[in-house]
């Protein structure tokens, strides 16, 4: 057997594992697991961020220092090609960029009114009560400056039986260590992205009611080799030049690598019961929160 035979076989073998590890992926993320081991308390420093990393007012936009807004940043990256599948569905969907917003509103013309897009800030939202079949939340839920009343909103919104969905990179589930939490910091503060993890969400959403919930917890070493994943790392770090990414090795270098490998890309899929509990108000598990 010659060496290009030799060499094609590897390729090929390589390109079908590495397809099949995203296939794998993608059917655990598809495929939640019960939640009922998780969430009954929080750790010392999931209590502390919700103090000391919650996003502040002036943040809004913020995405990279005070000089560049998300529009400044992301703006000419975002395109008529970029794309996100819907079914025979109503959408409303709500981004805080108007670059965003406007090429949106581009692409749902040929919707007929059966997908629209609202430009504000989510925390500012006032949606009807009950209208609402799901609610997905892609990587934003960590911008809120109030966790507890953008669930409650959540609730609200959502018509009885009605699901809410959650994808939240990095968590302190597992953070046990003063000087990991203080690593961490510092890439919250380039950030100013509240890493919200399943234990800390599953906390909140059972205070409130939902049921049943579901999580998946993916560890970093694997959703970070994903091409994905390599994709907007070399953007961010390399074409952006984001201040966000200045100090990721510095960081990843001084904090536990049990920790920093093990730290988990969450899914979190919770239902409003069709009859809610009545022994917990809505208004109540705010308060507790």
């Amino acid at each position: 057997m010659d060496i290009a035979l030799i060499s094609a076989t590897i390729i090929v073998g390589l390109f079908a594992a590495y397809n099949l590890f995203h296939y794998m992926l993608f059917l655990l993320v598809t495929h939640p697991r019960d939640a009922g081991n998780i969430g009954h308390a929080l750790n010392e420093f999931e209590e502390r961020q919700l103090v000391e990393w919650a996003p502040k007012a002036d943040d809004f936009l913020k995405h990279d220092d005070e000089n560049r807004t998300y529009d400044d940043v992301f703006g000419r990256y975002r395109s008529e090609h970029d794309n996100y599948s819907r079914c025979g569905v109503e959408i409303v969907c709500v981004t805080n960029s108007p670059v965003q917003g406007e090429i949106c509103r581009r692409k749902f013309e040929k919707f007929d009114g059966r997908v629209r897009v609202i430009v504000a800030d989510f925390d500012g939202l006032d949606l009807p009560g009950e209208s609402f079949d799901a609610i997905y939340a892609l990587e934003s839920i960590g911008y809120t400056k109030d966790l507890e009343a953008w669930l409650a909103r959540c609730w609200q919104s959502l018509k009885p039986g009605g699901r809410l969905l959650i994808r939240s990179p990095g968590s302190l589930d597992h953070c046990r260590r003063e000087q990991d939490y203080r690593n961490v910091t510092a890439f919250f503060e380039n950030w100013r992205y509240n890493f919200l993890g399943a234990n800390l969400l599953v906390f909140k959403l059972r205070r409130l009611g939902f049921s049943p919930i579901r999580y998946r917890r993916l560890p970093f070493w694997a959703w970070g080799i994903t091409w994905n994943f390599i994709q907007h790392l070399l953007l961010w770090k390399f074409r952006l030049r984001m201040r966000t990414m200045v100090e990721l090795e510095w960081i990843i270098w001084r904090t536990s690598k049990v920790f920093v490998f093990g730290n988990a890309y969450n899914v979190v899929l919770a239902r409003k019961p069709v009859t809610p509990s009545p022994s917990v108000s809505v208004a109540e598990a705010a308060r507790a929160s």
